[in-house]
């Protein structure tokens, strides 16, 4: 292996908004957008001498995905998800030459992106027919790596509140 990777930190904040049909009360289609955390990831190559890179990367995702609700019990259910996203990570890329060298200050910059899919789960509770409360895990497949650039394939848990306007209105 010519290159070695350490993930740094990858916790973090995210954020989502999405869109939505409710076909019946089983299945919807949505329109995503979700912000990830930001993570950083430090490598040192082997490329005939030695150096570091400290990566920061910023990701985010488009998708469009097929929900499926299950009641289980009143109010509350199990959600499945899946479908398609299109995940795109900014590298933000910072190198070290020796051990007794600092991080050069202007770093380099890489786009990645790739379409893949996503998928995830879930419960919620109704509180009305139109206010539900969720709680889920959405996985987006990201490609790995890019020639030397960095996706991740990241986990999305997320708490959330979604208003569903009612038919008709």
């Amino acid at each position: 292996n010519k290159f070695d990777v350490t993930v740094k930190c990858d916790d973090g904040f995210g954020g989502r908004a999405f869109i939505g049909y409710q076909q019946n009360c089983n299945f919807a289609y949505e329109l995503g957008w979700t912000h990830l955390s930001d993570a950083e990831i430090e490598g040192i190559n082997h490329f005939g001498f030695t150096n570091k890179r400290l990566t920061t990367i910023q990701t985010t995702a488009l998708d469009a995905c097929l929900r499926y609700s299950i009641p289980v019990v009143g109010q509350a259910g199990v959600l499945v998800r899946v479908g398609v996203n299109y995940l795109f990570s900014e590298d933000s890329v910072k190198w070290r030459l020796s051990a007794l060298q600092s991080f050069v200050n202007t770093p380099e910059r890489h786009d990645v992106a790739n379409w893949n899919v996503v998928f995830g789960t879930g419960v919620y509770y109704d509180f009305t027919p139109e206010l539900r409360f969720e709680t889920s895990w959405t996985y987006f497949r990201g490609s790995s790596t890019t020639g030397d650039y960095y996706q991740p394939s990241p986990d999305f848990y997320a708490l959330g509140i979604t208003y569903r306007i009612p038919a008709g209105q």
